[in-house]
């Protein structure tokens, strides 16, 4: 039978001795994640954005932005060519309103249009830095083609993107008003909590990560330099084309010098990232499904392991995290003060 074993000291972790830098926290609401994260970024004086969707990070001294006062334009085409960068707008809006292929490929190829219209072409390199359309001149283009249609269905193919089309036309998304580059280089607090939809937040939140993305491939390779705090993290992993994009940043942050803190309450949505993550902090945890997942995959095979852990998880008062120290192979029981 194992019991847990009282010490006395600091239990440290360096991030750059690991293979990457990211680090996951779970627990339940109230359980002290935030104050976690917040413990890591000061203690090791890291650089950070934090992605805050409820509002609830006020840290002395470092900006906050809110985000229902910038504008970014998804359809910038941050590094991509015109129909790359069609084909990934139009699979994000897939994603988040379900939408159909056919009506997928229909939006792309409208996408693609409208690029044309502004000038940039997918065979001329040099019209990429025109500027791009927004979602006011793609829904322009789409009643445009309406009206000029001359058969049922093709009136019925823009009629079914329509709406979604006119729900996501948003001043936030007309130009961009935010600097990247000052966002990676600052610590950042940005606060979507204002933002009036969830839909617009998603959007909004989708582009600026993709944004740091096409920033990390223009730097170069670096040590660490950035560390990005998405708090509520389920709310982008549960979106089909939001999980892809946070496999590739944490997949390829590491030789760009940029780590990631995904924060969440539940494990569900975080599974496919935790290959490639440095460290695991859990909080209390009482759902017993997220119980057993968090006990086995801390524990291994070893049943009175798991069984140590599953009845500490399910009692650990607030501010007790259990990690698994990779470098010593030791389950650590921590408190964060």
């Amino acid at each position: 039978m194992y019991k847990w074993s009282p010490l006395n000291g600091k239990y440290c972790i360096n991030i750059n001795d690991n293979k990457n830098f990211n680090m996951i926290i779970l627990g339940t609401s109230g359980s002290g994640k935030s104050f976690l994260a917040k413990k890591i970024l000061e203690v090791g004086k890291l650089n950070y954005t934090i992605f805050d969707v409820h509002g609830e990070y006020d840290i002395e001294g470092i900006k906050r932005l809110d985000a229902s006062k910038i504008s970014i334009n998804p359809l910038s085409l941050l590094g991509q060519s015109p129909r790359e960068r069609s084909l990934e707008v139009a699979y994000v809006l897939k994603s988040l309103f379900n939408l159909g292929n056919i009506q997928t490929i229909d939006l792309s190829n409208l996408i693609f249009e409208a690029y044309q219209e502004k000038g940039i072409y997918e065979e001329d390199d040099t019209t990429w830095i025109l500027d791009p359309p927004n979602f006011r001149d793609i829904l322009v283009l789409l009643n445009r083609k309406k009206t000029l249609a001359t058969n049922a269905q093709e009136i019925n193919k823009y009629q079914s993107i329509e709406p979604y089309l006119s729900f996501i036309t948003n001043k936030i998304f007309m130009y961009n008003s935010i600097n990247i580059s000052e966002i990676i280089n600052n610590p950042v607090i940005i606060d979507f909590s204002k933002i009036p939809t969830l839909e617009i937040r998603y959007i909004l939140i989708d582009t600026i990560l993709r944004s740091i993305l096409s920033y990390m491939y223009v730097s170069g390779q670096s040590k660490l330099r950035k560390m990005i705090v998405i708090d509520e993290a389920h709310f982008v992993l549960s979106k089909e084309s939001g999980l892809q994009l946070m496999e590739k940043l944490f997949a390829e942050g590491r030789k760009f010098g940029f780590g990631f803190i995904l924060i969440s309450q539940t494990s569900e949505y975080v599974k496919k990232l935790i290959p490639n993550s440095a460290y695991i902090f859990v909080l209390n945890m009482i759902e017993p499904g997220e119980l057993e997942y968090i006990s086995k995959l801390l524990g291994g095979s070893d049943m009175d392991i798991y069984k140590a852990i599953y009845n500490s998880l399910l009692r650990l008062p607030k501010g007790l995290i259990i990690t698994r120290d990779i470098l010593q192979d030791e389950i650590v029981l921590v408190r964060s003060s």
